[in-house]
């Protein structure tokens, strides 16, 4: 997913790929920064980087799109953006996967039901850890291939969000 991220009030855009517990962040330059997500729950996140001379550990929260990190005393502020946002144009269509293998908890939406940012829309439990799945923009339920206590696996789409009309 791409990311534009604002420090000391410039703004960078980045690449960030999760694979499990792992984000590999790709900035602008070329350079990557490989993070360990230590928890991730109800909106907040803790996150650690080993630098091969020390550990640097950081802590977020999540609201829609916006994201905050405090690291070392600093704070970073930086949001989401879907593909066609970061181009230019309206939300793409969203399929809400697991990024890892886990169990449905609870789908807090059916078909039809009108959505907005940051919206949980389902809740995943893997590895003892409570994942919620939340739209990225506003919108309508389009389609939910999961039920409570369905096991899924990583990638596989369970829930689409065709974005909102007035936003295209």
């Amino acid at each position: 997913m791409r990311m534009k991220l604002c420090i000391n009030g410039e703004s960078r855009q980045l690449r960030v790929v999760r694979r499990g517990d792992r984000l590999t962040v790709t900035f602008e330059d070329g350079r990557e920064a490989d993070l360990r997500i230590l928890s991730a729950q109800d909106g907040s996140f803790e996150l650690e980087r080993d630098q091969g001379h020390g550990r640097i550990h950081g802590a977020g929260a999540a609201v829609g799109n916006a994201r905050h990190v405090w690291v070392n005393g600093r704070t970073l502020a930086y949001e989401r953006q879907c593909p066609a946002e970061a181009a230019g144009g309206a939300p793409a269509e969203e399929s809400l996967a697991a990024s890892i293998p886990a169990v449905v908890l609870e789908v807090l939406v059916v078909p039809g039901d009108r959505v907005t940012a940051g919206q949980r829309l389902a809740t995943l439990e893997s590895m003892k850890m409570v994942l919620p799945l939340q739209a990225a923009h506003d919108g309508t339920v389009r389609a939910v291939h999961c039920a409570a206590g369905q096991s899924v696996g990583a990638g596989v789409p369970l829930i689409e969000v065709a974005p909102d009309e007035r936003a295209a």
